[in-house]
Parts: C-alpha cells; sequence; structure tokens
C-alpha cells in the first residue's frame, strides 16, 4: 500500500477496511457451507458488518494484527468445513487443504497468536473427522508431513525471531509476560481476571461498553441486548441438533470460547480489561445469532436482534463523536487530544 500510494494514514485504514472485508465475506461462505442456509449466513455476516465497538476499535485503529488474526482464524474454520464435507473426494484435495491449515497455524503463531483461539479449535474439528473416516496409515502419514511442513513454512519468522533474534522472549510473549506485572499468587491472579472477566469482559463483549471505559453507555438499552444474547444461548441449550457436522462445527466453535476465556482468567493476560484479547468472540458469536435466528424463527427474537444492531451502529457512531473519541488507550492521561492534530501535523511539515 505504502509503495503505491505513500505512507498515509488512509493507506493503513484503506488496507483494514479491505481485509476486514475480506473477512466478511469468508465469513459467509464458512456459514453457508457449514450449515447449508444462506438466511444464516447472511445473519452471521450483519453482526459482522455492524459490530461491536470494541470490534471496530481493534480492526481499524489499531496496528497489532487483530484483523489479520481474525482473518486467518474464518479462513481456518471454513477450510475445516471443506475437509469435513470433502474428506472422501480425492488425497490429493485433502492433502492441499491440510497444507493450507498447516500453513494458517504457522502465519497466525508469527502475525498475532490471538489467531490461535481460533484457529486450534479449527484444526482439532477436523483431525478429529479426519481420524473417524478411517482412511488408510499412508494417507494419514502423508497428512501429518504435510501439515508440519507449511506449518513450518507458514511460522518461518517466528523461528527465526526465536532462535536468531529475540531468543526465549518470543516464547514469553506467548503466555502474556508485557503485561505480566501483578505480584500475588496464582490463586489470587487468576481470581482477580475471573472478577475483571465478570465486570469488564462480559460488557465489553456484549458491546455494552466501550474498550477505553469502565462506564456503561445508553443503559437503557442493555436489557434489551442482554435479552437477545440470553435467548440465543437458551434456544441453544433447548434445541436438539441431530446432524453430526453441524454439531461438530457448533461444539468448535464453542471451544473459542473456552480458549479466550479461560486465556484470560488463568495467565497473564488477564490483567488487560481493555477488550482486546476477547476479539476473537466475535465470530462464534455472529454465528450463534445468525443460526438462532433463522432456526428457531421467534418474532421477539428477530424484534430483539434489529435492536442489537442498532445498539452496535449507535456505539460506534457514537463513539466516534464524542471524545475522546476511538481510542486503544485505557489509561485516561494517555488519551490523546485530536482536537488540534490538523494544527500539529502543520506544524510539523513546516518544520521538516
Amino acid at each position: 500500500g505504502f509503495s503505491l500510494f505513500g505512507e498515509e494514514i488512509w493507506v493503513i485504514r484503506l488496507t483494514q477496511v479491505f481485509l476486514y472485508a475480506i473477512l466478511i465475506i469468508v465469513n459467509y461462505l464458512f456459514v453457508l457451507t457449514s450449515f447449508n442456509n444462506k438466511k444464516i449466513a447472511f445473519y452471521s455476516s450483519l453482526f459482522m458488518v455492524f459490530p461491536t465497538v470494541n470490534t471496530v476499535l481493534y480492526t481499524t485503529v489499531t496496528l497489532g494484527g487483530y484483523v489479520e488474526s481474525l482473518l486467518l482464524g474464518i479462513l481456518s474454520f471454513y477450510i475445516s468445513t471443506i475437509i469435513i464435507k470433502k474428506i472422501n473426494n480425492g488425497n490429493c484435495q485433502l492433502m492441499c487443504l491440510v497444507g493450507a491449515q498447516g500453513f494458517i497455524l504457522g502465519a497466525g503463531l508469527f502475525i498475532n497468536p490471538l489467531s490461535l483461539t481460533l484457529v486450534l479449535p479449527a484444526i482439532i474439528n477436523a483431525v478429529f473427522h479426519i481420524l473417524s473416516a478411517r482412511l488408510d496409515k499412508s494417507v494419514i502419514i502423508r497428512l501429518i508431513g504435510i501439515f508440519f511442513l507449511f506449518f513450518f513454512i507458514g511460522s518461518s519468522f517466528f523461528w527465526y525471531a526465536l532462535l536468531f533474534s529475540k531468543g526465549a522472549s518470543v516464547l514469553q510473549e506467548l503466555s502474556g509476560s508485557a503485561v505480566a506485572v501483578e505480584n500475588q499468587t496464582y490463586f489470587n491472579e487468576a481470581l482477580s481476571h475471573l472478577v475483571s472477566f465478570l465486570l469488564f469482559g462480559l460488557t465489553v463483549i456484549l458491546g455494552i461498553r466501550r474498550p477505553w471505559s469502565v462506564e456503561l453507555f445508553a443503559v437503557w438499552i442493555i436489557p434489551f441486548v442482554l435479552s437477545f444474547w440470553l435467548l440465543v444461548f437458551y434456544y441453544f441449550t433447548k434445541q436438539k441438533i441431530t446432524l453430526r457436522i453441524e454439531l461438530s462445527i457448533i461444539l468448535s466453535l464453542t471451544g473459542v470460547f473456552l480458549l479466550v476465556i479461560g486465556g484470560f482468567i488463568f495467565t497473564s493476560f488477564g490483567v488487560d480489561p481493555s477488550g482486546r484479547y476477547f476479539l476473537p468472540l466475535m465470530i462464534p458469536l455472529s454465528v450463534f445469532a445468525g443460526y438462532a435466528i433463522e432456526k428457531f424463527k421467534k418474532f421477539f427474537l428477530s424484534f430483539l436482534a434489529i435492536i442489537v444492531l442498532t445498539y452496535q451502529i449507535y456505539g460506534t457512531w457514537n463513539s466516534s463523536i464524542r471524545e475522546p473519541f476511538i481510542t486503544t488507550q485505557f489509561y485516561s492521561p494517555a488519551q490523546v487530544d485530536h482536537s488540534n492534530i490538523e494544527k500539529l501535523k502543520e506544524f510539523l511539515i513546516n518544520e521538516n
């Protein structure tokens, strides 16, 4: 982008918009392939087109590889679904798909390990179905070899950093060493993270709190938002899913919740209340919402879905016009005042 248009901020934003657009398209294809239902795919995509403030923040303002991690995650789920549905269509196609999964896992390890919370459940689901298909041992061995070959290709920069650059600090960063500032027993840390998740995690996941603030906004709408998501999960507990493939996909999406929430509570990542580490949950939440709206066909649920989407649109719009505007800084003294940003840019240009 910089080589084509120059080093401008809008080039970065355009790139992120392009990547997020691909994310929405791949999500649609994944849901359509998984459930063979265009309405579920459409409703699910709506929750990605009009996401929470947390998602908007970390897929536009930041440069931490968050939108890339989401894209790798949804690609992995899509490829796993294709593997499951075409597992007996030929070993060549299967090997290409397995190789792609290995490359995605490796690339995610380097670009942003947050993607692993999505990629790992998708891969585990594919492995389960491959083993259940009772393929020849020679085929299984070739699949394992191809998977690890492409994994090492995709993660080559990670291994380079580990062996020749940053050393062991690369591995330490995977467990949250960058935010490991607590000085208490592990049990107390986990308990503190659990409380933080209940107070700050759930609120930012559901979009009723901005990632840079502890305050809730448009409080009178929150009961409708909570009602919608409670009904979505309630209907899932009541619905008996008989199709084996659909059930395995839903379980693998549930695995994303386990990895994200477990990682937040039991590692040092739980010290950060901003919301970035909950970003992967947008994918299973959007799928569950679309599935519930279409499968259960409850008017009240559809009505609440419209309110939730409107609320999320309002949250983004309202945050973009009110100080401190959309920012990554949770600590208020670090929030930059942008009111004179154009004058600052002009001054810096004039002064070279």
